[in-house]
């Protein structure tokens, strides 16, 4: 508490304290390292009984200890920028200032979570810091093609990806509008997103030109998600994706956007709540559902490779496009480090983005109706069509 009042620290302390760390970790060489850590175990124990002694004077209820955490990092910081990471301490401290200038934010965005987020952290973190590093970092099986460590190390990049996307939605979803929203339901599942916008548009007359604009947005955002996806695994196989993915980002948002302008007045009025049926990513029996259909398509392309050369991952990629991209483009990307061309794991990534994009016009027409397909249509089918004729001229 900088504010004045009944404080256990000031500006001045502060500065002294980082002072005083900064001149112990100077006199500290490897023989006397326990001059450093007798210095810090004063500080702590000046700063706990100022802290006691301010708590007796409070009436506010406040008994909060991050002035006092404050002050033992403002401690540490001074000893590490004499050690010579003046650049880090640098950076730490600028955390140290945001985390506690944005108290009153970081408060606000915790509260618009509920405890069904903050479980699926938890699970998240379950599943990629305690589940990963004991998985065995071998092959298995058939041609020793099931790894256990990479294949859940895709599961945990997926599983972190759309859970981010997730969280953003449930912190900025709906207030933001069926477009902007849709884009946000896209980073989590661009698939769920269509359902959900078709159903709004079965029941709600007039927001059709708006809701198709939310499906071409999110699966927009889809494309790009199959680009970061395939730059996190394989450089080689981004640089080749680049140009006709970025094409179809680009006109499926640029349709999205003459969609969006071009909806009748008359539906300005209506204010749609849309829920995402979106479920928590992190769950951990989605991880495992996601984790056996990586293993299916591993064996699938191992087997289909074997019997039909490279034609039988364009087969395993259009069927797995029925349902997902997310694991054809994992499982592509891992098969370039076994020999797999760079050119023919891309065909195979981008047969499933188009597979799967015609899913979503299927969805429209068996959920909403003739409208509604026609509108996403309009907008996805020249993306994908420009994006394919980039790849096969470039």
């Amino acid at each position: 508490d900088l504010s004045g009042g009944l404080r256990a620290a000031g500006i001045r302390t502060f500065g002294l304290v980082g002072l005083l760390g900064g001149v112990l970790g100077m006199l500290s060489d490897p023989a006397r390292a326990w001059l450093l850590g007798l210095g810090f175990l004063g500080v702590a124990a000046i700063a706990t009984a100022s802290h006691v002694m301010t708590l007796r004077q409070r009436s506010d209820g406040d008994y909060g200890i991050t002035t006092l955490i404050a002050l033992l990092v403002t401690f540490g910081l001074g000893a590490m920028a004499v050690s010579g990471n003046v650049v880090l301490a640098l950076a730490a401290a600028v955390v140290a200032t945001a985390l506690l200038q944005l108290k009153p934010e970081l408060h606000h965005w915790i509260g618009t979570l509920d405890r069904f987020e903050l479980n699926g952290a938890i699970k998240l973190l379950l599943i990629s810091l305690v589940a990963l590093p004991v998985m065995p970092d071998k092959g298995f099986g058939p041609g020793a093609s099931l790894n256990p460590f990479e294949l859940w190390w895709m599961v945990v990049l997926v599983s972190g990806l759309s859970f981010a996307g997730y969280i953003a939605y449930k912190l900025a979803g709906p207030r933001l509008g069926p477009l902007l929203s849709a884009v946000l339901g896209g980073l989590a599942s661009s698939t769920a997103t269509t359902v959900s916008l078709a159903r709004f548009d079965a029941r709600t007359p007039g927001m059709t030109r708006t809701l198709a604009a939310g499906i071409a947005a999110a699966s927009a955002i889809m494309f790009l998600r199959v680009l970061v996806i395939a730059s996190i695994v394989s450089e080689a196989l981004a640089i080749q994706l680049a140009l006709p993915l970025g094409i179809m980002t680009a006109i499926a948002l640029f349709g999205a956007s003459l969609l969006a302008i071009r909806q009748p007045s008359k539906a300005d009025a209506v204010e749609p709540e849309v829920e995402f049926a979106i479920s928590d990513p992190s769950e951990l029996v989605t991880a495992l559902k996601f984790g056996l259909f990586l293993v299916i398509l591993v064996l699938a392309a191992h087997y289909l490779r074997l019997w039909l050369d490279d034609r039988g991952l364009y087969a395993v990629a259009a069927v797995a496009g029925l349902a997902d991209v997310d694991g054809i483009t994992l499982t592509t990307a891992r098969l370039i480090a076994g020999g797999l061309g760079v050119p023919t794991a891309a065909g195979a990534i981008l047969t499933a983005v188009v597979v799967n994009t015609f899913v979503k016009v299927g969805i429209a027409r068996a959920i909403s109706g003739a409208a509604l397909t026609l509108q996403v249509a309009a907008a996805l089918v020249p993306a994908l069509a420009l994006g394919a004729a980039a790849w096969a001229v470039f």
